[in-house]
């Protein structure tokens, strides 16, 4: 896996990281906070190794995705949530409205997040400057990304690269890819919940994605064209019939320019879509939705 940021060593080496506050981190700690992650998150704690990290998501009981975040674990009571500020609001309200008389303290910190491909940094660095004190190291599992995390650390630019990580894993956001309509993403759960749980999160949201209503008329994809693509621009199959439209979520890196977009059920078949300009879409992955 190709390095996301790979001018960050020399950054580094510089000592000009910016202070920027695109990440921070939501710190649950007390006795209970392991039961309350286990009760709510789509992971099983439980089966979570101490320094273990791992991509989840916090639903409503309607299935619908009220935080993304990468969950780590320090201590069984000192639990961590990596996220995007802008996303910590909502998020935070949402657990201080499912906290009851659980022993357990909410605390925001900046967060500093540096995507690596399955490597670490060498010792005379990685034990330098801010991320001497506190730093945690984990290997996320499954994307394999190194982080590490510091409460003074700052952080450098990190929008586009987590827009690409998440365009390119399928994850949507809520209201920027599919609006306000009441769907069910059936991918995401098998990435991104463990379905042993035995919780509403696990099991019974994952049997209700599997089983309710209809398939719908199109399914959530993600793109890669050489073309500049724009927000809501609509494509073509190889006949030149309508096939979908992109969503919101674009992202470009060295000249690719990826996106999310719905396509049309019944144009699966085929991988290789066209932009009314005549340049290629291609298909990359896609994910069922059930209405």
């Amino acid at each position: 896996m190709r390095r996301l940021h790979s001018s960050f060593r020399e950054e580094f080496r510089l000592n000009t990281l910016p202070k920027l506050d695109q990440f921070v981190c939501l710190q649950l700690t007390g006795r209970d906070s392991l039961d309350f992650a286990q009760r709510l998150f789509t992971r099983d704690m439980k089966r979570m190794q101490t320094g273990e990290a791992r991509l989840s998501l916090f639903l409503s009981a309607e299935a619908k995705p009220i935080g993304l975040f990468w969950l780590y674990q320090k201590t069984k009571e000192d639990l961590g949530l990596v996220l995007r500020a802008q996303e910590a609001p909502l998020l935070r309200e949402k657990l201080e409205l499912f906290h009851f008389q659980e022993d357990i303290q909410f605390t925001e910190f900046p967060a500093f997040a540096l995507w690596e491909a399955s490597e670490t940094m060498p010792p005379e660095e990685s034990g330098r400057g801010q991320l001497v004190e506190n730093a945690l190291q984990c290997q996320w599992r499954s994307t394999r990304f190194e982080f590490r995390l510091n409460h003074e650390a700052k952080a450098p630019e990190q929008d586009r690269a987590w827009e690409l990580h998440r365009i390119r894993s399928l994850i949507p956001r809520w209201g920027d890819d599919y609006d306000d309509q009441t769907l069910v993403l059936k991918l995401g759960f098998l990435e991104l919940c463990d379905d042993n749980k035995g919780c509403y999160a696990g099991q019974e949201v994952i049997e209700r994605v599997r089983t309710r209503g209809g398939r719908a008329p199109e399914v959530l994809a993600s793109f890669e064209s050489k073309a500049e693509l724009q927000r809501e621009m609509k494509f073509l199959n190889q006949d030149q019939q309508p096939a979908g439209r992109l969503s919101k979520s674009l992202c470009s890196e060295n000249r690719q320019y990826f996106a999310l977009g719905f396509l049309k059920t019944s144009q699966l078949e085929n991988s290789r879509f066209f932009l009314e300009s005549g340049e290629s879409l291609q298909l990359l992955r896609h994910a069922e939705l059930r209405q």
